[in-house]
């Protein structure tokens, strides 16, 4: 049995951390020996989710919730975009979705890739998605960005992109962005040791048999199923309109 190598962008920072603290928990139930081997890899998980918990809590003392949920819509909106404009530019099943996925592949090339775009600084990526999105709704892309089928997340990360912008002026700009810029930067190395230690718990179950560590795969398996799947929903949820809901 194998640990799952799960991507967690569907997931918010603190679902992020309730989700690597919850396995954290799991491997715990390791032999000693085991854990012995993963000692590094673990203190250093323990390490960037203390400065995770610390950076949230600053996090949520300064910032609206709309302003948070706008910020981790529009990264998700634009990675997502660009990761599908990007399948549908080599897919022969469809000749007409190809050619329309090229133009915008194309349009994206102006403005960056999309988790570049993510990365970038809050006014710099506002501004990017701004006028990528614009492009993508003009007379121009429209019928490209119809032909692949991705309207519906163009509006939904325009939709987040705008509420981001507007609730963006209301709060203090030198504080919050220097702690929203702590919070991206602690997620990103929780995210990172979380990944080593799970490479290293497959490695070790590779090499020295996998029946020490199965029901702790097991348990972590179904975590990282449980977080994902429950946020894939939420944002389904949240995206349908009232009739749909009905």
């Amino acid at each position: 049995m194998k640990l799952k190598l799960v991507s967690l962008s569907y997931l918010t920072r603190w679902q992020v951390f309730q989700l690597l603290t919850d396995v954290l928990q799991y491997v715990q139930l390791l032999p000693a020996e085991i854990l012995e081997l993963l000692k590094v890899f673990r203190e250093k998980l323990q390490a960037s989710l203390k400065v995770l918990d610390e950076v949230l809590a600053q996090e949520r003392k300064i910032t609206p919730e709309a302003l948070f949920e706008a910020e981790e819509g529009r990264d998700y909106g634009i990675r997502k975009l660009w990761n599908l404009v990007k399948e549908y530019s080599d897919y022969e099943m469809d000749k007409t979705k190809e050619t329309a996925a090229k133009e915008l592949l194309n349009l994206f090339s102006l403005y960056g890739r999309g988790y570049e775009i993510a990365d970038m600084p809050q006014d710099d990526e506002s501004a990017a998605l701004d006028n990528l999105l614009r492009d993508m709704l003009s007379e121009a892309y429209l019928p490209h960005v119809t032909s692949v089928g991705l309207l519906d997340l163009v509006n939904y990360t325009k939709g987040h992109n705008d509420v981001f912008v507007g609730n963006q002026q209301t709060r203090t700009t030198s504080e919050s962005k220097r702690i929203n810029g702590e919070a991206r930067a602690a997620r990103l190395q929780a995210e990172t040791d979380f990944r080593a230690l799970c490479e290293q718990i497959n490695a070790l179950a590779l090499i020295n048999g996998s029946a020490p560590y199965d029901e702790t795969i097991a348990k972590m398996n179904t975590a990282m199923d449980n977080y994902v799947d429950t946020a894939r929903q939420r944002r389904k949820n949240k995206n349908k309109k009232p009739a749909d809901k009905k």
